[in-house]
């Protein structure tokens, strides 16, 4: 014979509890993540219908009435193969995938690969940053 088990002030076998349990669950879990969806979908609202001050000026169009997030003018960021995406020589560092070797770079750009010197393959940086300028000799 089963134990007995209390769900909700009632008396019942334990394997019916547990079904009683997990059929609330299951039932809590998609109301909550209903919950979740309408609250974000508010709260996208909200921030859309946001009107800038009347002598703000969009810095794409030169137009009142809307903020630059808004534009029309606005293209979505695309991703790139590195990390760096601006316009501007970098400091690169790289691993080869295929033999591991590792080597930095001074000349590293935007979306640009180098070749291992082993291998010979294309291989993107890992990680980049600004170059340090020179200090000035005195």
């Amino acid at each position: 014979m089963e134990p007995a088990t209390h769900f909700c002030g009632v008396s019942m076998p334990a394997a019916t509890a547990w079904a009683a349990w997990s059929t609330l669950l299951d039932t809590d879990e998609d109301d909550v993540w209903s919950l979740i969806q309408q609250l974000e979908a508010m709260r996208r609202a909200r921030i859309s219908r946001r009107v800038p001050p009347g002598d703000y000026l969009c810095h794409l169009c030169f137009r009142k009435g809307h903020y630059i997030r808004d534009c029309d003018r606005a293209r979505p960021r695309e991703e790139g193969l590195t990390p760096y995406q601006g316009t501007k020589r970098c400091f690169g560092e790289f691993q080869c995938p295929k033999c591991k070797h590792k080597w930095t770079s001074g000349n590293s750009w935007a979306n640009e690969s180098q070749s291992c010197a082993k291998c010979r393959i294309d291989v993107f940086p890992a990680k980049q940053r600004p170059l340090m300028k020179k200090p000035l000799c005195k």
